[in-house]
Formats: C-alpha cells, structure tokens, sequence
C-alpha cells in the first residue's frame, strides 16, 4: 500500500520497519530497537538492500540502498525519510 495521498510521520515508518525486521527475523518474541544499528539484528547487506527497496515502494519514493550506512539505525533513518517523504509530497 503506497502513503503517497497522506502525510507519513516517522512513527509509521518505525512501525514499518520494526514489523519488516520482526517478520524477517522471526523475532515477535524480542523487541527491536529503533536505537540498535540495524546491522547488529543479523540483517545482511542483500537483505538491507531488499528492505529499502520494499520502504520505498512503500513510501512511494525513490531511496538510495546505501542509505542504511547514512543512517544505520531505525530511529535516524526513519526521520529522514519522514522528511524526504515530505519534500516529495509537495
């Protein structure tokens, strides 16, 4: 479901990406961290790269895979892009 017709904040995209690494890691039982580098989850750079690229479309915008080095946390990296998400909605 593309968030391009409402205004997305940066806690729907930490809920997003919270569930994303949740679901991949089979982790429902052990919080994650929006603090924690993502990297440290066991998230390899191919699954990275996939999970940006499922962000993207589901944000509806265009995000460079080697954002996560950026911002390797959920918490920077959701701000972010709550504020690209915002630029490009204009």
């Amino acid at each position: 479901m593309s968030t391009s017709h409402r205004q997305i904040q940066t806690k729907d995209i930490q809920n997003w990406l919270i569930k994303y690494v949740s679901e991949k890691l089979n982790q429902s039982s052990q919080p994650i961290s929006i603090k924690k580098p993502l990297a440290l989850y066991g998230l390899d750079s191919m699954a990275q790269t996939t999970m940006i690229d499922s962000l993207g479309q589901w944000l509806d915008l265009e995000i460079e895979p080697t954002i996560i080095y950026d911002y390797p946390t959920i918490q920077g990296l959701s701000e972010y892009l709550e504020k690209e998400a915002k630029f490009n909605f204009i």
